[in-house]
């Protein structure tokens, strides 16, 4: 997901836990930013598709989460311990190339990771496509409890019992003990974003 902060042209690139990059980039480069060449067949259309639709001359953030990770245990929870899948690696690799080589923006800044390994590695791999090699901070607001929960020893248990859907039902009545609304969730993560880019002297 793309998400405009403000004006003057830039990419934010994080891993959903994610990666964050924020860069500057000339005038002449915001021509257009229409792919010019194909995207590799592995890329899926909807990755690109959503590429078409940013805006020029604002300064953007894209988050995202890690690449294409092993199966769950078949109880649903997927562990921390849970590695990129050999193609998860390829596809991470390649949508970090191609954003490098088709976008009119500079992935060439720092980026921002949850601390899990998968997602470290997502970042990684997305630099390396681009032909990059910065620094990667991990930030515990992008993995659970993230910004939603407060009380994990409260809401934890909950979410064992109760499972996934009930959990997010529950959650979205405000009828959940050990959490914070949604809207202030959300506004804790766009703080994150732009305290991020203001550290980066953007």
């Amino acid at each position: 997901m793309f998400i405009p902060i403000k004006k003057s042209a830039t990419l934010a690139t994080m891993s959903k836990y994610l990666n964050s990059t924020l860069s500057k980039v000339s005038a002449d480069k915001l021509a257009s930013h229409t792919p010019s060449a194909p995207a590799p067949s592995h890329l899926p259309d909807s990755m690109i598709s959503s590429v078409r639709l940013l805006p020029e001359n604002e300064r953007l953030i894209l988050f995202t989460r890690h690449s294409l990770r092993e199966r769950s245990d078949g109880n649903g929870f997927a562990s921390y311990q849970l590695p990129l899948t050999p193609k998860g690696r390829v596809l991470a690799k390649s949508w970090g190339r191609w954003l490098a080589g088709h976008l009119p923006y500079s992935l060439d800044v720092d980026s921002i990771s949850s601390p899990i390994k998968r997602c470290i590695d997502t970042a990684q791999l997305m630099q390396e496509g681009a032909g990059l090699k910065r620094d990667i901070t991990h930030q515990s607001l992008l993995v659970e409890p993230g910004s939603l929960v407060t009380e994990p020893e409260i809401a934890n248990p909950i979410f064992k019992e109760i499972g996934v859907l009930n959990f997010i039902n529950r959650f979205l009545q405000g009828n959940l003990e050990g959490t914070k609304n949604a809207y202030q969730g959300g506004l804790d993560i766009l703080s994150l974003f732009i305290k991020t880019s203001h550290s980066m002297g953007i």
